[in-house]
């Protein structure tokens, strides 16, 4: 949306269901709207998609958020499989970690997009720089988003109230 407010021309795909969006989503969504660019439905079978997707300047990925636990399929590993057929050449950056790769291990599950750049939020997430991380994730930027810092550092350091040991 922000580079459609900049006078980029942009499209958008939402793979998977709609139902399935989460509210964070769809408020985005309607933002995406509101700037005059449509949310289109990812069609792994459209022609003229995927020969857009290999004459524009970049892509941005942000198929997954860190929460990915599970192998990667249907639509989603066909929408990354398309990504990194062209990422050889056309710049991909992918939002807080690429999608695919397991943000606490760097575990590629099943298929992970090949960033050249990843711009993650807040602090860097292990999994850009674990295991196949650090492959995947091209160079990486962390961009202050406005979560205080001792917040963050409670998350990352937080030590359960009662540990029980067996």
């Amino acid at each position: 949306r922000l580079l459609g407010e900049r006078g980029y021309h942009v499209r958008a795909f939402l793979v998977g269901k709609r139902e399935d969006m989460t509210p964070d989503c769809r408020a985005m969504e309607e933002k995406l709207i509101a700037s005059g660019i449509t949310l289109e439905k990812f069609d792994p079978e459209d022609i003229l998609a995927r020969t857009w997707v290999l004459t524009c300047d970049g892509i941005m990925d942000a198929l997954f958020g860190v929460g990915l636990n599970r192998a990667v399929g249907g639509d989603f590993k066909t929408a990354i499989e398309w990504i990194n057929r062209v990422s050889n050449t056309i710049p991909v950056v992918s939002c807080d970690i690429p999608s695919g790769l397991h943000a606490d291990t760097g575990a590629v599950m099943g298929v992970s997009v090949k960033a050249w750049t990843t711009v993650t939020f807040s602090c860097a997430k292990p999994g850009l720089y674990l295991n196949e991380g650090r492959a995947y994730s091209g160079e990486v930027k962390i961009v202050d988003i406005g979560i205080p810092g001792d917040l963050i550092h409670e998350m990352i350091y937080r030590v359960p109230e009662r540990v029980e040991v067996y």
